[in-house]
């Protein structure tokens, strides 16, 4: 604020440095969707404007916002009811049909995306009779969804292992492991390299092989899903998602 001068006139005084004004965000670059789903409301006539993000539910009983847990502050809860082959859905966007509006193409770009979720333990028979998805596709009300890129855990009478799942029309190719289903929460990760190199991550470890075929070219919609394949009742707790894409405009 304070400067020396050799002789009267005007002479500027900066506040701050030339160069230490920070730049703006670069919009053009990237873009970064994230939901903790502290305000997870919910509008049970339209069954819409849930999270942070606004995310549209279908099937099963009404979302709901249950007490967080510790490092989970913020849970949503996604439940089945005792109707078997019930599939309760929360994913971004509006829905027609079996369809969705889907946000982005994801294949040849550059990006990842985070899930954050478990299977409630109070779940009737946890870990058995139940399908759990999380991640992108088109048609996410369905069983199996028609194209996209998943976690995905279809166990019968016992607890089955993850899979990475990618899938164009009737051809996928999987990225398989040994972490079995369980009520904890784990955050589950998906990448593309920007040249359809597909990974999946459980707890920062990669997951399984990367997968390099039968990565779909149209857009996605992000999407939780779960599906009881018995007549009694399983949930869902969804705690966090992020999304972050690399995009040239």
């Amino acid at each position: 604020m304070l400067t020396t001068n050799g002789s009267p006139g005007t002479h500027p005084v900066y506040l701050f440095g030339p160069t230490q004004i920070a730049s703006a965000p670069q919009l053009r670059n990237s873009i970064t969707l994230t939901d903790e789903f502290f305000s997870a409301g919910t509008n049970a006539t339209a069954a819409k404007d849930v999270g942070e993000l606004g995310w549209t539910t279908t099937g099963g009983a009404a979302a709901s916002k249950i007490a967080g847990v510790a490092q989970h502050p913020g849970i949503l809860q996604r439940s089945t009811t005792t109707t078997g082959l019930t599939i309760t859905v929360t994913y971004l966007g509006t829905s027609s049909g079996a369809s969705v509006a889907p946000i982005a193409t994801l294949s040849n770009v550059a990006w990842s995306a985070v899930f954050i979720f478990a299977q409630d333990p109070t779940s009737t028979n946890p870990n058995t009779k139940v399908g759990i998805r999380a991640g992108f596709a088109d048609t996410v009300t369905s069983n199996p969804p028609t194209n996209g890129i998943w976690f995905e855990n279809v166990s019968g009478t016992s607890a089955a292992n993850w899979v990475g799942n990618v899938k164009s029309g009737a051809m996928s190719t999987p990225a398989n492991g040994t972490v079995a289903l369980d009520t904890n929460f784990h955050t589950f990760e998906i990448r593309n390299d920007g040249v359809n190199n597909i990974t999946f991550w459980i707890d920062g470890s990669q997951y399984g092989n990367t997968v390099t075929t039968n990565v779909p070219a149209g857009a996605l919609q992000p999407f939780f899903q779960i599906i009881n394949t018995e007549a009694q009742n399983k949930a869902l707790d969804i705690d966090a998602f992020q999304f972050t894409m690399t995009v040239s405009r």
